[in-house]
C-alpha cells in the first residue's frame, strides 16, 4: 500500500499531466488555422471507386473446365468385350447398395453372354448426376452411346442444344420427386392452406413460415424439377414472366440450405433442422433417419427414360435395345420395387411439357437470384507443397468457377483466407 507521501507525488503527476493535455489542446486549437490551412490548401483529394472489374468478361468454354471423366466418374461396370455401349446414369440408379439397381442389371447382363449378330456384347455403366451428365455430353468433351438421367428436363435441354437424344424409353423404373415436410410442419399448413403442394410450399417459405431446403438445379433433378415447378406456380401460362421470377426471387430470399445433389440434401437433412425439404421416393424409402418427414411428391416424374446419344451403329443400336428389353424382366422390376422404385405409380404432374430453351432460360433465372447478397470465403493451402500445378489448378478452379453454380455471373471475389490444408479445388462457405 502506498504510504501518504506516495499518494501525494501520484497527485501531483497526473495533475501534470492533465495541465499539459490542455495546454497542448489548446495550442493546437488557436494554431491549426494559420498553421494547417496552407497545407491543406496545397492538396487536392480526388475520391477513387474501387474498380470492380471481372477477370474474365466471357466465361470459358465447358469442355474447357470439365474434370477429366475417368479420374472423377469411373465406370459402376466395365464392358467386358470388344462390342459394346456406355451409358451414362443418375446416381439413384447406378449406385451402390439400394442406389445401385441398374449397376446389379449390368453386371448380370454382362454375366449372361448375350450374343447379338454372333458377337457376345456388354455395357460399360458411368454413374454420373444427371446435370454432369448432360455437360459432358452438350459440350462435346465426351458422349456416351446412351443417357439415363432421372427425369426427362434433360434429354429436352440437350436437344435445344443441338444434340441428337432419342427416346428409347420412358420408363425404366418409376420414381417421383417430392416434398418432405415434418408431421406438425405440415399439419399446420394444412390448417392455413388446406393442402400441400407446390403452391403451399412457395407461398409458406415468402411468408416465413417454412425452414425449406432445396437442390443445386444444374446439377440435381429435384432440383431442376422443383425450380420449373415453382416458377409454373407463380405463372402457369409463362415461366418466365415478369409476375413469375418476381414471385421466385421473393421465394429464394428465404432459403437457407441449397444442397448441390440429392444425395447431399439427404444427409444435410439428417440433422432434423430442417421443417422441410426435397428428395426422390426411392431415396426417402431407403433412409431410415429421415422416414420422421411426410412424403407429398410434385412435379414432373422421375422414371429414369432412356435417350440414344447421337448416331448409333447398328450393332450399339440393337445392344442398347437388348440391354432395355433385358431391365424390364419381371426378376429386375421386383429388385427395383425392393431397391425403392415403382412407388406413386398413379401419381401425374398437373404441369405439362416444358420445352429445352425455357428449361435453361430457368436455369439463369435460378443463378442471378440465388446469389443476392451472398459472400464467398475461399480457404486454401499456398504452402510450398503447393507450388506448381496443384496451385494453378487452384487458381485456375477459383476463377472459371465464378461463371458457374456457385458464384453469381461477374460476381467479384471478395475475400480469401489461406489456412495449411491440401485442396486443389475452392471450398464455398455460403452464408
Amino acid at each position: 500500500m502506498p504510504n501518504e507521501s506516495d499518494k501525494k507525488v501520484i497527485l501531483k503527476i497526473m495533475g501534470a499531466a492533465v495541465i499539459v493535455f490542455i495546454l497542448v489542446y489548446v495550442g493546437i486549437s488557436i494554431t491549426k488555422p494559420s498553421g494547417l490551412d496552407p497545407v491543406l490548401e496545397g492538396i487536392n483529394v480526388k475520391t477513387v471507386t474501387h474498380p470492380m472489374v471481372p477477370v474474365n468478361v466471357q466465361p470459358p468454354e465447358p469442355n474447357d473446365i470439365l474434370p477429366d471423366i475417368s479420374t472423377n466418374y469411373p465406370p459402376q461396370v466395365e464392358k467386358s468385350t470388344s462390342s459394346y455401349i456406355e451409358i451414362f446414369s443418375s446416381t439413384e440408379k447406378a449406385g451402390s447398395s439400394t442406389d445401385g439397381w441398374l449397376t446389379e442389371v449390368a453386371r448380370d447382363f454382362n454375366n449372361a453372354a448375350i450374343r447379338i449378330d454372333g458377337k457376345q456384347v456388354s455395357v460399360r455403366l458411368r454413374g454420373i448426376p444427371s446435370g454432369e451428365g448432360a455437360d459432358y455430353i452438350t459440350s462435346g468433351e465426351y458422349l456416351p452411346d446412351a443417357y439415363t438421367p432421372s427425369n426427362e428436363l434433360w434429354g429436352e435441354m440437350i436437344r435445344f442444344r443441338g444434340v441428337k437424344a432419342e427416346l428409347v424409353q420412358k420408363k425404366l423404373a418409376g420414381n417421383v420427386a417430392g416434398i418432405l415436410l415434418t408431421k406438425s410442419k405440415k399439419d399446420e399448413l394444412v390448417n392455413k392452406y388446406g393442402a400441400i403442394n407446390t403452391k403451399t410450399i412457395i407461398d409458406a417459405v415468402a411468408n416465413k413460415e417454412l425452414a425449406m431446403g432445396y437442390t443445386n438445379p444444374f446439377a440435381s433433378s429435384t432440383g431442376l424439377n422443383f425450380l420449373i415447378s415453382a416458377l409454373y406456380t407463380f405463372d402457369s401460362s409463362n415461366l418466365l414472366s415478369d409476375r413469375a421470377k418476381a414471385g421466385f426471387e421473393s421465394f429464394q430470399a428465404n432459403i437457407p440450405v441449397v444442397a448441390y445433389t440429392t444425395l447431399q440434401m439427404r444427409d444435410a437433412a439428417k440433422s432434423g433442422v430442417l421443417d422441410g425439404f426435397i428428395l426422390e421416393y426411392q431415396t426417402y424409402v431407403n433412409t431410415p433417419d429421415i422416414r420422421s418427414y411426410e412424403f407429398t411428391p410434385f412435379g414432373a416424374r422421375h422414371d429414369g427414360p432412356m435417350y440414344a446419344i447421337g448416331e448409333l451403329s447398328a450393332e450399339k443400336r440393337k445392344i442398347l435395345n437388348k440391354f432395355v428389353e433385358f431391365m424390364q424382366q419381371e426378376k429386375y422390376q421386383t429388385l427395383a420395387t425392393k431397391y425403392g422404385f415403382n412407388g406413386f405409380n398413379e401419381y401425374r404432374s398437373e404441369a405439362g411439357a416444358v420445352s429445352g430453351d425455357v428449361i435453361i432460360q430457368a436455369q439463369k433465372l435460378w443463378k442471378e437470384t440465388k446469389n443476392i447478397g451472398i459472400c464467398a470465403v475461399f480457404v486454401a493451402d499456398v504452402s510450398g507443397s503447393m507450388d506448381g500445378e496443384p496451385l494453378n489448378k487452384l487458381k485456375r478452379s477459383l476463377l472459371e468457377g465464378q461463371y458457374y453454380t456457385v458464384l453469381s455471373k461477374f460476381s467479384p471475389i471478395y475475400n480469401y483466407h489461406y489456412i495449411s490444408s491440401h485442396i486443389l479445388y475452392p471450398c464455398f462457405l455460403i452464408r
